[in-house]
């Protein structure tokens, strides 16, 4: 068998190809005996799976492997979004969670995601010692022996896990905890009484049924999309690119809602659709969202982003005295910041988000209704908000691409990465930066960013400059330095 390697988050692969069954039961086992050497396994832990191809089944095959190792269980009877974890991680006290997905992935895809006692993505030095443990099993003989064995304990102890039950259910005992921690932030009652209609787009993911009760249940109108289980979902796949929301947006061009809120396979990811039915960048709402939440809740204690994420969050900062920090790519680094009082607002990129109070983890449903709070209080596209906020502190236009790459391509762009250009097009460089990928910086405050993802075979391409044509310019020449061409 091939090494398992965490990404950013978590360990992925193709179904049936990399990800399966056995290799699921050594990961399982790794996390087993690492919970037990750290003395924590009798506190427990939770299982949950979002709603993909076999994700019920390897998740129950996972907490057998955990119960057989003495750690007491608690699995999910329906797909559960990876914040709805984290909180009950921390509702409990437990000891940390298995969670069965590949979020954003295609759906050929799965993943095992590990977060900690703190409901916190599991940090380097955790999935590194998981990584070591896999390795000794792998290295064992009787690896075969073993997962045959698990899959004995499987069948005799299934009933006791507590599930899974029929895949359409939604799982009152991981939702009712998590919606209670989400009445906690947003402002139900000022959605409701603006009159504002809100659509929410699912896509066939985890978010089903807990994105549109947390509406219904405060009353607020609200309109719903692909709320039902498919493995294939829609043959599109559960991302929240604006690609993918094509029918959110038509819905809410049409006029039956004011704002279209998305979430993706695990739902700790957002998109957002303004009220012409363009979607909006995570950057421009993670920017909003700062400066709303200053403004609303008066919070001032510190923002933090990771290194791809855009500067306007800076000029927000700088706005109101905020401290600014920033992260390498992955919400690890970030939800520290949650938990430690340093940022009342993290963010990245690639639509993550949480704020203070909350868990240190990625919430898509929190970010979409926060934005939805946000423009029933302001009562104005998020558009118009963009440029208030531009007049205010300054514009910044980001883009991002991907690009599939094969390891041998990953390989080259890294050597090429290593002897970064000093000029890019007609600009000098004036600070080059390795540190998750290649980073570039220009004297007028526009940069971009190179990097292998960490959890998908392709490279990303961030870029930020002040003015759209700009923008175009900067993409093209550091595509030809950085890509050839």
């Amino acid at each position: 068998m091939k090494a398992i390697a965490f990404g950013t988050s978590g360990w992925r692969g193709i179904i049936a190809d990399t990800f399966t069954f056995p290799r699921v039961r050594l990961v399982a086992k790794a996390l087993t005996d690492h919970l037990n050497a750290k003395g924590t396994g009798p506190k427990g832990i939770c299982v949950g799976y979002d709603p993909r191809f076999l994700s019920e089944h390897f998740a129950s095959e996972s907490a057998a492997v955990a119960r057989s190792g003495g750690i007491p269980v608690t699995l999910s009877r329906s797909h559960v979004p990876t914040p709805a974890i984290s909180c009950f991680i921390r509702a409990r006290g437990l000891a940390g969670s298995i969670n069965i997905t590949a979020s954003h992935n295609p759906a050929q895809w799965s993943g095992f995601k590990v977060n900690n006692e703190k409901g916190a993505p599991s940090p380097p030095e955790m999935t590194k010692d998981l990584e070591a443990r896999v390795e000794g099993l792998l290295a064992d003989p009787g690896e075969e022996e073993f997962a045959k064995e698990r899959v004995a304990v499987h069948h005799d102890q299934q009933t006791a896990t507590r599930g899974p039950q029929t895949p359409g259910e939604v799982d009152p005992l991981f939702r009712d905890i998590y919606l209670e921690a989400l009445a906690k932030i947003v402002r139900f009652d000022e959605i409701r009484k603006s009159g504002i209609t809100v659509a929410v787009d699912p896509l066939w993911g985890a978010a089903r049924g807990f994105l549109p009760e947390a509406l219904r249940s405060h009353g607020v109108k609200f309109a719903v999309l692909h709320d039902h289980r498919d493995v294939t979902f829609g043959n599109l796949g559960p991302d929240v690119a604006a690609r993918n929301l094509a029918e959110l947006s038509a819905l809410v061009a049409r006029g039956e809602a004011r704002i279209g809120i998305a979430t993706d396979g695990d739902a700790d990811r957002f998109g957002v659709v303004d009220s012409d039915g363009s979607a909006v960048t995570a950057n421009t709402v993670l920017a909003l969202l700062a400066d709303y939440l200053a403004e609303t809740r008066g919070w001032r204690h510190g923002l933090a982003r990771t290194y791809a994420t855009t500067h306007l969050i800076d000029a927000v900062a700088a706005s109101y005295g905020i401290p600014l920090h920033q992260t390498p790519v992955g919400f690890k680094y970030l939800g520290e910041m949650i938990l430690d009082g340093r940022a009342y607002l993290a963010c990245e990129e690639s639509a993550g988000m949480s704020v203070t109070g909350h868990v240190p983890e990625k919430d898509g449903l929190l970010a979409g209704l926060l934005a939805a709070e946000m423009v029933a209080v302001r009562g104005k596209s998020l558009a118009a908000q963009r440029e208030e906020l531009f007049t205010k502190v300054g514009a910044y236009h980001s883009a991002r691409e991907d690009t599939a790459v094969t390891p041998d391509q990953v390989t080259r762009l890294r050597e090429r990465m290593a002897r970064p250009p000093g000029k890019v097009g007609a600009r000098p460089v004036s600070k080059a930066t390795v540190l998750d990928g290649l980073r570039l910086d220009f004297d007028d405050g526009s940069w971009l960013l190179m990097r292998p993802s960490g959890t998908e075979p392709v490279v990303r391409y961030y870029v930020e400059a002040r003015s759209p044509s700009d923008l175009i310019r900067l993409t093209e020449d550091g595509r030809a330095a950085l890509l050839g061409g």
